[in-house]
């Protein structure tokens, strides 16, 4: 795979040395991403020639790129618990030194993803979605900006006095003339407290050829305005693109520092936008949603032809959606889905977790 890095300096033996590097289980996911993805091959003096490696080769599929990425990231796992056990520790020591000499109180906060989790895909990258990772440690990091907002919208939707939320958080940009002004809770970066589990993800684009006549359309062309007069139809094949998420179960460390006399509040609006708006990318469709408590565990739905069919026993939890009780079938990979009956005709409704009210 040398030929992936023909733009390194040193020539051949300059490649192979990165690609070494590179392809080792311990190299660095941000460097990885950002700039040695296996995704390009071809005449490295000829950039314009390079085309994106093949899924399949004839009637052969070979593993994608984001495969190949997610597949060296799980063999860097069993390498890494030590490092990243000392980093968290040291990180800890730091805010906890930090707190101290500033009369706040050091905050941390875990919780688990509970469906799968992305950040940044809008970020330029060669796969066309981006993944943010911390290019210093190559792990995914939360930044505590985003922690910050999702607090400022939580204690909002709480219905937390305004005059609260911009001691706590800081006066909102539009509203001060003063641009340096911070409210009195810290926030730093999330980042896993074990090395989390990468899997692949796709979306469906179904009608790429439309929204490209479309785009051609704007720019004045009049055959593609007479194409799209009838709008998008479902004749057109759908074009699945991977990107890069977290799976469940990953477990994040909040850290921030805070008044001693408002503790208990902040990390109850923490909890309440961890479990209810989540972080990240497509949370409207159920990414990014977090648990700071246990979760029940569901035993998993047998499928058509997967066995009996059986429903799995009740719970002692009595879920709630809209205010009528709700039985659950089948938790989704990750339990953020939930199939429920939601009327009394026994009809299916497929409910995000966060929708539902636990008694």
């Amino acid at each position: 795979m040398s030929r992936l890095f023909a733009l390194a300096p040193g020539g051949p033996a300059g490649w192979k040395a990165v690609a070494d590097q590179v392809e080792a289980p311990t190299a660095n996911a941000a460097l990885v991403w950002d700039r040695y993805f296996p995704i390009w091959t071809g005449e490295p003096r000829s950039p314009r020639r390079w085309t994106p490696i093949q899924v399949r080769r004839g009637d052969k599929p070979e593993p994608s790129p984001l495969a190949l990425f997610v597949a060296a990231r799980e063999g860097a796992k069993a390498q890494q618990v030590a490092w990243l056990s000392e980093r968290t520790a040291r990180m800890e020591r730091t805010l906890r030194t930090l707190a101290a000499a500033t009369g706040q109180e050091f905050l941390p906060v875990e919780a688990h993803t509970v469906w799968r989790f992305v950040m940044g895909l809008g970020a330029a990258h060669p796969t066309g979605n981006g993944f943010v990772f911390d290019p210093t440690t190559g792990l995914p990091v939360i930044p505590g900006s985003a922690v910050k907002g999702l607090c400022r919208q939580a204690a909002a939707e709480s219905g937390i006095a305004p005059e609260k939320i911009a001691k706590w958080f800081g006066p909102e940009r539009d509203r001060t003339d003063n641009a340096a002004a911070m409210g009195c809770v810290r926030f730093f970066d999330a980042f896993p407290s074990e090395w989390p589990r990468f899997t692949v993800d796709i979306v469906n684009g179904h009608h790429g050829d439309w929204y490209e006549r479309q785009a051609r359309a704007l720019a004045g062309d009049r055959t593609a305005q007479r194409e799209i007069a009838s709008g998008p139809a479902e004749t057109e094949d759908p074009v699945p693109a991977q990107f890069l998420v977290l799976g469940d179960g990953v477990t994040f460390r909040f850290p921030l520092l805070t008044p001693p006399d408002i503790v208990a509040d902040v990390r109850a609006v923490l909890k309440d936008g961890l479990d209810w708006l989540g972080l990240g990318a497509k949370t409207a469709i159920g990414y990014g949603a977090f648990r700071t408590g246990p979760v029940p565990v569901l035993p998993p739905a047998k499928g058509p032809g997967g066995g009996s069919g059986q429903q799995p026993p009740p719970l002692a939890l009595k879920y709630y959606y809209e205010g009528d009780e709700v039985r659950i079938l089948e938790r989704w990979k990750g339990g953020l889905v939930l199939v429920a009956y939601v009327d009394d005709d026994g009809d299916r409704f497929e409910v995000a977790e966060r929708h539902l009210t636990v008694r």
